[in-house]
């Protein structure tokens, strides 16, 4: 896995969060993930098709998506429902277009596309089987956040 592409979309997701709901998080240490289960409670899928092929997804704590929906709308949410699904859909929406415009200024022919999102505790997480999942924790707005790139 290129450090560049890795980097593309921690950049994307980063940028996406910062401008949607001030999000300024600590990256912690990532790791190579064995589990298909999801490390939160909801979770936004991209797949990638072209030049580059994969998956990425981007899992939130009930606690952090919370926190950043809250901040997109300007009003306290206090529960996991049917509008904070939409936000983590129109979220992941946003971080698959940047990932797209920056993929492109790389010379990349490829396109990443929201594929859907998942809510519930223990989710699973459909990545391509044959390649390695790379796992990036993040310490942001009242919990925890992951990115996976399976590129």
């Amino acid at each position: 896995m290129e450090a560049s592409i890795v980097n593309t979309v921690i950049e994307s997701a980063l940028h996406i969060l910062g401008v949607t709901a001030n999000l300024t998080p600590k990256l912690n240490r990532p790791f190579s993930k064995k589990s298909r289960y999801a490390p939160g409670d909801i979770s936004g899928l991209i797949s990638v098709k072209g030049d580059i092929e994969g998956s990425i997804s981007i899992t939130f704590t009930e606690k952090c998506i919370l926190s950043v929906v809250s901040a997109m709308f300007s009003e306290e949410i206090t529960e996991l429902n049917n509008d904070v699904k939409d936000a983590a859909g129109e979220l992941t929406n946003m971080i698959a277009g940047r990932i797209n415009t920056k993929f492109a200024e790389m010379g990349k022919k490829c396109r990443a596309e929201m594929k859907e999102v998942r809510m519930d505790k223990n989710h699973l997480l459909e990545h391509l089987p044959e390649k390695q999942v790379f796992s990036i924790p993040f310490e942001g707005g009242a919990g925890y956040f992951n990115l996976e790139i399976c590129i």
